[in-house]
């Protein structure tokens, strides 16, 4: 470095890559460049993930791995600045995030700090492949999410071409279906030391939509409380025009409890059965409240069941006959989003 001509104070840290430096004639400059390097994961809602596993990986094919902070970042640091380095998400499949952004790390107490202690890379999450017995609650979302996967390209993968033909609605498995897990596939991208890499993991979180309808009428513009499983605080919000709510949901909960206009529902994820069962119809109309929750036990409830197909399909233009014909199944599965 070649001072000019007045002479200077350089207070300078050398913690991190080297930079052009430029300095004022007759001030003190305190530059600190970081030995480190933030990988930040967010989900589709672009909100930040806690406990995704991360690996940072150097150029003598070892690595130090870590999880995300509760700010959805894990730092590295401190980095020998003349190795070459690369990441991964080493639990989720390749088609399951993408790098969507590139900036400079940050100061460093924001993100959650992971300890660098090196080791040779392991390939002991990329083993497969392995066949996974659904369980009740169960459906492709969480069960992908349980393994790293992006839903759709588990469903669509070969392996599990039979188990299409056979349920045709990701969202609605039987319990003891069996899902082929096929092994996971690991992508790598280039990393460079002072800089943060923000990716973004896809079909992480999930998406929770129903239309409200009492009395064959929406729910419209109406306050409501939503407590999602998993989830610390409850949404609040207002239906829409149509009496729709719409939120992002984790794809492992189970059960979200709505409170509207003096009602409480309950809505079991996952356990709703296929459209093409009786009871896959019944649960969808005691969804969209055409049915109350103590109508199934009353001794008339065929006739009461038969009003409810009949209020549903005038709601949907579509001939009030009482009977679930294939174009109401359709309209019931496209009213409960699934």
């Amino acid at each position: 470095m070649t001072l000019p001509r007045h002479r200077q104070d350089l207070n300078i840290a050398m913690s991190g890559p080297r930079e052009a430096l430029r300095a004022a004639s007759g001030k003190r400059s305190d530059i600190v460049l970081q030995l480190a390097i933030e990988i930040a994961v967010v989900g589709e809602d672009d909100q930040p993930l806690e406990g995704v596993a991360v690996a940072l990986r150097r150029d003598d094919d070892m690595e130090s791995t870590g999880f995300t902070g509760r700010d959805g970042i894990a730092r590295f640091e401190p980095l020998e600045f003349k190795r070459k380095w690369r990441f991964c998400l080493y639990r989720r499949d390749k088609d399951a995030w993408e790098l969507v952004e590139t900036g400079k790390v940050g100061s460093g107490s924001e993100a959650g700090r992971t300890e660098t202690e090196w080791k040779e890379i392991s390939t002991a999450d990329t083993r497969g492949p392995k066949t996974h017995t659904v369980k009740p609650g169960e459906c492709i979302e969480s069960i992908a999410f349980l393994y790293g996967f992006f839903p759709e390209a588990l469903w669509q993968d070969e392996g599990n071409r039979k188990l299409r033909e056979l349920r045709e609605d990701p969202n609605i498995l039987f319990e003891g279906d069996t899902v082929q897990i096929p092994a996971l596939r690991q992508k790598e991208e280039a990393a460079a030391i002072g800089k943060r890499y923000t990716v973004k993991t896809k079909g992480v979180p999930s998406k929770f939509r129903v239309n409200l309808v009492i009395d064959g009428k929406a729910m419209a513009n109406t306050k409501y409380t939503l407590e999602v499983e998993k989830l610390p605080d409850p949404y609040q919000g207002t239906t829409g025009p149509n009496g729709e709510i719409d939120h992002w949901v984790p794809p492992d909960a189970t059960q979200v409890v709505l409170r509207i206009d003096g009602h409480e529902l309950i809505f079991m994820m996952g356990m709703i059965d296929p459209v093409t069962t009786r009871q896959g119809v019944i649960q969808r109309l005691l969804n969209l409240g055409y049915l109350g929750d103590d109508s199934v036990e009353d001794p008339d409830f065929d006739e009461e069941l038969q009003g409810a197909l009949c209020d549903f399909q005038e709601s949907q233009d579509l001939t009030p006959t009482g009977k679930p014909d294939d174009a109401t199944r359709r309209a019931l599965v496209d009213a409960c989003g699934g």
